[in-house]
């Protein structure tokens, strides 16, 4: 019994180290693409003008409990 939990440790230590490879692993990332959003004002963004800095995009709608359940997070987070 605690050679599974031995076993089922190190699967998990290998899988945490997969992931971590993973996410730090830049040659896979590409350039996003030249588009331009358009804000709730009406103001226009291009993506190629916020080279440099983070950058999140997130897709919500209004019908979507957990949306917006989300946006005072996501409000904090600009703030």
């Amino acid at each position: 019994m605690k050679s599974k939990g031995v076993l089922f440790g190190i699967c998990a230590l290998i899988l945490v180290a997969l992931a971590g490879y993973l996410w730090l692993d830049y040659s896979g990332l590409k350039q996003i693409p030249d588009i331009t959003l358009v804000t709730t004002t009406g103001e226009k963004l291009a993506l190629a003008d916020m080279h440099g800095g983070p950058l999140l995009v997130t897709f919500w709608a209004t019908t979507c409990s957990t949306c917006l359940e989300e946006m005072p997070y996501l409000i904090d987070l600009y703030h």
